[in-house]
């Protein structure tokens, strides 16, 4: 008796945006089952490909409408993540500074000067001072950085 089987890697396009990679058991060259499917976004910039969580995916692969956003606002994102990447690595020294005054130092009544020199020598400063609601802001900003 012969047996023809094997495991495999597998892609499959959902949508033009979205697709699928999987494992798969063949016998006799017919898949029989699969499994650790992932589903990802492709990036319309060329950067990596963004990994969508799973439930998403599994509505996109049974047709079903995924009303968590649409896919153009999903882009716009990866734009924007990209962009503040690119930004951050630029300015190495901005984020520990944000880090270092938001554990110590940002509270109710605290007040943030932010000043702005132009190469021609003009000089713009302005201040704000922190009420109870940007506190809150503050705080749903950190909670969804933890929940990532």
């Amino acid at each position: 008796m012969i047996f023809i089987g094997g495991v495999g890697n597998g892609v499959k396009d959902l949508t033009k945006e979205v697709y699928m990679t999987y494992m798969y058991f063949s016998f006799f060259f017919i898949p029989l089952f699969k499994w650790n499917k992932r589903y990802f976004m492709r990036n319309p910039q060329g950067g990596p490909d963004i990994e969508l969580p799973r439930g998403i995916g599994r509505q996109i692969e049974r047709g079903e409408n995924v009303n968590m956003f649409n896919f153009s606002q999903m882009s716009q994102l990866m734009e924007m993540k990209a962009l503040s990447d690119r930004f951050f690595a630029n300015h190495p020294k901005l984020l520990p500074f944000i880090k270092a005054v938001s554990e110590s130092g940002v509270r109710e009544g605290s007040v943030i000067e932010i000043s702005v020199k132009e190469p021609s020598g003009r000089e713009y400063v302005t201040n704000l001072k922190i009420s109870d609601d940007d506190m809150m802001c503050f705080e749903k900003l950190k909670n969804m950085k933890q929940e990532r």
